[in-house]
């Protein structure tokens, strides 16, 4: 079963958000639900980890509204296919505020 990716059309709602924990890190999380138009259903929640660019370089203190570099984990699962395990993932990312 193919876990990260649904195949034809599905629409989706997301919620996401993030706390800053003092001067230098902030916490990230969503929550991802997916329904496809061949009955799959999906659930993915992202909690992350974050650190502000802007506190130590002065290139995006002078030149960004923020830039924070993001250590993120996935955790994904179908819910009406008959898969019982949630996959996982990580991602490094950036967020950029212009």
């Amino acid at each position: 079963e193919k876990m990260f990716s649904l195949d034809g059309f599905s629409v989706g709602m997301e919620l996401g958000g993030g706390i800053s924990l003092g001067r230098y890190f902030g916490l990230t999380g969503s929550a991802l639900y997916e329904y496809n138009f061949v009955e799959a259903v999906q659930l993915t929640l992202t909690p992350g980890l974050a650190f502000d660019l802007r506190q130590v370089w002065d290139w995006p203190r002078e030149k960004m509204r923020s830039m924070w570099l993001s250590f993120e984990v996935g955790f994904q699962r179908y819910f009406n296919r008959g898969v019982d395990s949630w996959s996982k993932s990580a991602v490094v990312g950036i967020q950029l505020g212009m």
